[in-house]
């Protein structure tokens, strides 16, 4: 049965989008083919008039100066430059499970020609990385998001591991599902957080993890005096605390070889560190005595994470400042020599 001639300006499209890019391209006879395959049957005349008619509505058509010419969609949102680099983070994010990731990619792949799809399945390969079990992260995800945009809050059940590496629920002493107020959404190390309002924690502020949530439920309107200050730095607290786990921010100047001023602005972010060069540092024995070292400041939350990603590096950065900082980093790694040596 033939198809009615007014949608055939979609097939054209699609037909378009899917066979034709820079590198490959469709001539009039091979395009009314095509479209005579879904019941539709034109004239060049009436193709020329459907060019004309994407072009004005912004879907530029480019021509392929062969014999005879060749005509290919030249519009499109994601260059295959830009596809590639998209598929990638979804199949090396951690936040996506696997079977949602494929799902993720084939969509992706759908807005590139089918040849420039085959190049970037050609071109990216990603294996042995740790995905997401939690197959709902997305629902949770959707059910935070609204909850935060109509100011309601959520109850939810929390789980971590145990010993044996099995999920287990840590919900409150009295079997009731914790009920938050969401404040934020934030994607750090690879991972979502809900911070939500709780009056017990420091600053009024608790992170959970969103794949370790579960049973989430939006409830009623929250109360108005659960906000945050119109001044929160998401940002700021994401570098400073999230990434930390806990403690106040505070300013810690550190001595740092110049080789590793690179990465430690990587890890704490160029906006929270300050550095200069210092002079008269000693060097520990049997490193080069010319090198050149740094005298950096952080704003961090002084945690058994910042001194792990300090004690890393050796005595290649160095915590000088405040002295209480420097003797609680002493203090951690003398707990860990010595649990190491029993």
């Amino acid at each position: 049965m033939t198809k009615p001639s007014k949608p055939r300006i979609l097939y054209l499209h699609r037909i378009l989008a899917e066979e034709t890019d820079p590198e490959h391209g469709l001539s009039l006879p091979e395009i009314q083919a095509r479209l005579a395959e879904n019941g539709i049957s034109c004239e060049r005349k009436s193709l020329y008039r459907d060019f004309d008619a994407l072009d004005a509505a912004g879907i530029k058509l480019g021509r392929l100066r062969t014999r005879p010419v060749r005509y290919f969609l030249e519009t499109r949102p994601f260059e295959p430059a830009q596809m590639t680099l998209l598929v990638d983070a979804v199949q090396t994010s951690r936040s996506i499970t696997k079977n949602n990731s494929a799902t993720l990619v084939r969509k992706l792949k759908k807005l590139v020609s089918k040849n420039q799809a085959r190049s970037i399945d050609a071109r990216v390969h990603v294996s042995g990385r740790v995905k997401m079990q939690n197959e709902s992260i997305f629902r949770a995800v959707d059910l935070i998001q609204r909850a935060i945009s109509e100011k309601r809050d959520v109850s939810f059940g929390y789980m971590r591991y145990d010993v044996r590496k099995r999920l287990r629920d840590v919900s409150p002493h009295d079997g009731k599902d914790r009920v938050k107020t969401p404040l934020h959404l934030v994607y750090s190390n690879e991972n979502y957080y809900l911070l939500a309002y709780d009056e017990q924690a420091e600053d009024h502020i608790r992170s959970y993890r969103v794949d370790r949530m579960h049973n989430i439920l939006v409830l009623g309107k929250s109360d108005r005096t659960h906000r945050l200050d119109p001044g929160f730095d998401i940002v700021a607290y994401e570098r400073q605390l999230l990434d930390m786990y806990s403690g106040r921010p505070q300013a810690v100047k550190l001595h740092v070889a110049e080789e590793l001023v690179g990465t430690m602005i990587d890890l704490f972010g160029a906006e929270n560190v300050e550095c200069t060069e210092a002079k008269g540092v000693k060097e520990a024995p049997g490193s080069e005595a010319d090198r050149r070292w740094a005298s950096m400041h952080v704003k961090v939350a002084p945690s058994a994470v910042f001194f792990g990603r300090v004690a890393q590096f050796g005595g290649d950065v160095r915590i000088t400042h405040p002295k209480k900082v420097a003797e609680d980093y002493q203090a951690h790694l003398r707990k860990a020599l010595a649990a190491q040596q029993l």
